[in-house]
Parts: C-alpha cells; sequence; structure tokens
C-alpha cells in the first residue's frame, strides 16, 4: 500500500472528488479525517471508508474559519497522532439557480464568500498543518484548482480568480517549506462528473445526464472526467512515486483546454 501509515486531512468530502480522493487514500493505508461541514454527507464517506476495512474519523469543519480549522487539525493529531497530507478541496457551492459573477453585477457578499472558502481556507488549513508536518519531518499539500484559473468561461470572475490564486499559493508554499520536506502541488480538474456537476444546470449543456453527456462531446478525449480519475491522479502526487515534484500544476482535464482558444 502506498500511503501505508500515513495521515492524511481531506477537506470538502462529504460527496464527488473528496470522497473518492478520501476512499482510496484510506484503500492505500491512510488514516483520513474527513473535513466537511456537511456531517450527514461526512458522515457517510466515514462508513463507506470503514465498511471497506479503512480509517476515518469526521471532524465537521467550515475551513473559512479560523478556530474551526485549528480544532480540526488538532483532533487530527489527537486522534492518529500527527498530520502527514493535507489536501485542499473545500470549495463553494455554486448557487442554484447559478448568479452572475461578471464584476459590475456581482454582489460583495457572493465574491467575499468564495474568496473566503476556496482560497483563504486553503490558506488557513495549509497555516494550522504546516507546523504538524514540520513535526513529523516532512509532508504533502495538494491544493485543487481548475481549468478555470487557465480559461475564462463567462461570468465567472469570483471562481476563476479564486482558482488562480490557489496556484500562486501552491508555487509560495512549495519554496516556503521546501527545506522542511513539504511538497506542494495543485491538481487542476476540468469537468468531472459529481453530483454538484449533474446538479447545476448549464445553459448550453443542461443538467443531468444531458450535461454529462453533451459536456463530455466537447472534451478531446471524448468524456467528463470521474472523482475516480482525480482520485487517483492525487494517489500519485501525494505517493513516494512523486518525490520530486513540487510546486507545479497537473492538468486531469481529458484535453479540455486545448480547445479552450
Amino acid at each position: 500500500m502506498k500511503l501505508a501509515g500515513k495521515v492524511a486531512i481531506v477537506t470538502g468530502s462529504g460527496q464527488g472528488m473528496g470522497r473518492a480522493v478520501s476512499a482510496l487514500f484510506a484503500k492505500e493505508g491512510a488514516s483520513v479525517t474527513i473535513a466537511e461541514r456537511n456531517e450527514e454527507t461526512g458522515a457517510e464517506t466515514v462508513q463507506a471508508i470503514t465498511e471497506g476495512g479503512g480509517k476515518a474519523v469526521l471532524i465537521p469543519t467550515d475551513v473559512s474559519i479560523s478556530q474551526s480549522v485549528q480544532e480540526m487539525v488538532q483532533r487530527t493529531v489527537d486522534t492518529f497522532g500527527k498530520v502527514d497530507i493535507l489536501y485542499n478541496n473545500a470549495a463553494r457551492l455554486k448557487p442554484n439557480p447559478p448568479v452572475s459573477e461578471a464584476v459590475a453585477e456581482m454582489s460583495e457578499e457572493h465574491w467575499n464568500a468564495v474568496i473566503n472558502i476556496n482560497l483563504s481556507g486553503y490558506y488557513l488549513c495549509a497555516k494550522y498543518a504546516i507546523p504538524r508536518m514540520i513535526e513529523g519531518g516532512g509532508g504533502v499539500i495538494i491544493n485543487v484548482s481548475s481549468t478555470a484559473a487557465f480559461a475564462a468561461g463567462g461570468n465567472y470572475a469570483a471562481y476563476s480568480t479564486s482558482k488562480a490564486g490557489i496556484l500562486a499559493l501552491t508555487r509560495s508554499m512549495a519554496i516556503d517549506y521546501a527545506a522542511n520536506g513539504i511538497r506542494v502541488v495543485a491538481i487542476c480538474p476540468g469537468p468531472i462528473d459529481t453530483p454538484r456537476f449533474r446538479g447545476t444546470p448549464d445553459p448550453k449543456f443542461g443538467s443531468g445526464e444531458d450535461r454529462v453527456r453533451n459536456r463530455g462531446k466537447q472534451v478531446p478525449l471524448g468524456r467528463v472526467g470521474t472523482p475516480e480519475d482525480i482520485a487517483k491522479a492525487a494517489l500519485f502526487l501525494v505517493s513516494d512515486d512523486a518525490s520530486f515534484i513540487t510546486g507545479t500544476h497537473l492538468l486531469v482535464d481529458g484535453g479540455s483546454l486545448l480547445r479552450s482558444g
């Protein structure tokens, strides 16, 4: 097992990509903290992991609140003894119906909510996990960005800005803590078949199965991705197989960005 004896924190792990990553980390031997604001979905993730023979604990967490993050990291150490891996995945749900993120029309409240969770939340989790990693001699931080960091889709100013900021944060942390044995890498998913993806209507592609099918036709590889595609990429990046990789990003998008221009 590639992560035997490791302790991982996965934020936003109640469903979709976060759940798939948590499950695969646990399958590969890691003890996993499910840091999730939605206790119901978080408990479902824990149940799925434990029924499969893995180790996981739910710690309700709001990554936009410093005290909540501090308590989550401390409880992880109290439960499992250390922190080896931080998988920053929590993101603000897109409103349904969607709101415009064109700057002049977007409310300040919406802007602040997106930045506080999607970007500041990553900073807070890293801020309190890094000292624990240093105590243990190093670790790995994976920050989930997006292809939206590179291509503007229209009416996504807050979301795209938060995801682009994650790339800068990744590079900064990588250089600042390399000497401490901490690697930091970003994953940039393209369209992924998650409950959120299916449940968010798209004016061009529809929703549900229609969105999956229609959006997949636009991807060079002919389909949208699965949460397991992201989980497998994440496993590679946190494992010793990627021990010489830091301060960069990995696109997992089926070639989507090749057509963005």
